[in-house]
């Protein structure tokens, strides 16, 4: 669904002069929000449906041992090693796919943090390139910014202290 929109929004636009400024709208407007919120959505169903398999197998094994602990009362007593074991081999089936589940769960949730990151940053970039296309001036400052940031802090905050003042002086 969304490549098919993406695809008929690049027919509509391809060869107009505004062809940039549209995507870059589009992009920060009507793409990049929507995949944040499914990136979202996916990471807590992921994390639902890990805790759901996990809790329904430790209720299979509690089960199991339920019935082998009945077995060992009833005239079926020499069932009950074999169920214990059936229920030891699910608890321990339990354990490795709660375990496994939970890394999984983690991975997959820092991977679309990260998604979610990148896709912020881009929504930033993209807002910044709108604001310096309104005001073709601001050009200096947002590159300007861009080197200031790369400056050690150590080298940055003495300037500041330095800098600061005498603009405070001349106010």
């Amino acid at each position: 669904m969304g490549a098919a929109q993406g695809l008929r929004w690049i027919a509509a636009t391809w060869g107009k002069g505004s062809a940039i400024v549209q995507a870059r709208a589009y992009l920060e407007k009507t793409l990049i929000p929507p995949l944040i919120g499914a990136a979202n959505r996916l990471s807590a169903a992921m994390t639902r449906m890990a805790a759901s398999i996990s809790a329904t197998l430790g209720a299979l094994a509690a089960t199991l041992s339920r019935a082998a602990g009945a077995l060992a009362t009833s005239v079926l007593r020499f069932a009950v090693s074999v169920v214990q074991w059936i229920a030891s081999q699910a608890v321990a089936l339990a354990n490795w796919a709660s375990n496994q589940l939970s890394g999984l769960s983690e991975l997959l949730a820092s991977a679309l943090n990260r998604l979610k990151s990148i896709l912020n940053q881009m929504l930033a970039l993209l807002s910044k390139l709108g604001a310096v296309v309104l005001d073709i001036y601001g050009s200096p400052l947002l590159l300007g910014e861009k080197i200031w940031n790369l400056i050690p802090a150590c080298i940055r905050d003495p300037i500041v202290d330095f800098i600061g003042p005498i603009i405070l002086r001349q106010i």
